[in-house]
């Protein structure tokens, strides 16, 4: 799986899931995961500070200690930055 930053550059191709690349302390910071599925993913502690979320199914998913300042997310029709 191929995992971008905003800008287009990416982050990195060397992990099958984004709860992988987590696991192995890569830096999602900026990170584009729109439209992704994130159900059930395990989160916790990621760096996702400014990172795309919009339309990713984030059910279930372990978000404890993650930074998620500056996040782009949806919320119904809602889209906010956190």
């Amino acid at each position: 799986m191929t995992i971008t930053h905003r800008d287009g550059s990416v982050i990195t191709d060397q992990y099958n899931t984004v709860a992988a690349a987590v696991a192995a302390g890569v830096s999602l910071a900026g990170a584009n995961l729109a439209g992704m599925n994130l159900r059930g993913a395990n989160l916790r502690g990621a760096s996702l500070t400014g990172a795309i979320l919009t339309n990713a199914d984030l059910t279930g998913a372990d978000l404890t200690d993650a930074n998620l300042t500056g996040a782009r997310i949806a919320l119904g029709n809602r889209m906010m930055t956190l």
